[in-house]
């Protein structure tokens, strides 16, 4: 039987990135989520926010990269997320973030502080937002709950700051394929990176797309 190694372990998540779930909040209701799925109901019951004392511990550990992903949750609903990155900057700036989100909600003055707690740093964060869809319509059908304009408004003002990579990833369903080539477009347009993603998340209500003969890999990334 193989022996866990544990320092090899650790060293594989320093290498590689920590994933951090902040919490449970999320204003979606996307389909595939374990949020919407009964699977999920104990994890939310069980769920709390994320200390600032933990955060500090997670950022000591000094990784190649903290990626905010939530399984459960959206880190920019943490109600302390703008503490978060201000922790960050302060005392770890050595820390580079990928943050995932679906970017819905946040008013301007949010977004302002979320700039300017982005600058001077060693490393530009990764702001990663999630947007299946290049209309309110289609975007809506797999994230349900999204605002399109506001989430493109959004990205398009973070496309302008260079103290920050600002990215589309876009899910590739059945329903939304047709839109792939405008969105990597309009993405281009704006100069954020296009992250194409096609996905193992299938449901009966939004089955996943299956392959073009073209698309070799799960992830792709367009410039």
């Amino acid at each position: 039987m193989h022996e866990f190694d544990f320092d090899e372990f650790v060293n594989a998540k320093l290498t590689g990135g920590i994933n951090i779930d902040t919490g449970w909040r999320c204003r979606l209701k996307c389909p595939a989520c374990i949020r919407t799925q009964s699977i999920g109901t104990d994890r939310l019951k069980s769920a709390k926010d994320l200390t600032m004392n933990a955060w500090r511990k997670m950022l000591e550990i000094d990784s190649a990269s903290m990626q905010l992903c939530g399984q459960i949750s959206d880190p920019i609903y943490h109600p302390r997320f703008i503490e978060m990155l201000k922790i960050r900057q302060e005392e770890y700036p050595n820390v580079k973030l990928k943050i995932y989100t679906n970017g819905s909600g946040k008013k301007d003055k949010w977004w302002d502080q979320v700039i300017e707690l982005s600058k001077g740093l060693e490393h530009k964060d990764d702001w990663i937002f999630g947007l299946d869809g290049a209309t309110q319509e289609i975007a809506n059908i797999y994230r349900v709950g999204t605002n399109f304009d506001n989430v493109w408004s959004v990205m398009e003002r973070l496309a302008k700051e260079d103290t920050m990579t600002t990215v589309w990833q876009f899910i590739v369903f059945e329903h939304n394929k047709h839109q792939l080539e405008d969105a990597y477009k309009m993405a281009k347009d704006i100069n954020v990176v296009f992250k194409e993603l096609w996905t193992s998340r299938d449901t009966i209500e939004v089955p996943a797309a299956k392959k073009a003969d073209t698309a070799n890999q799960d992830l792709i990334f367009r410039f």
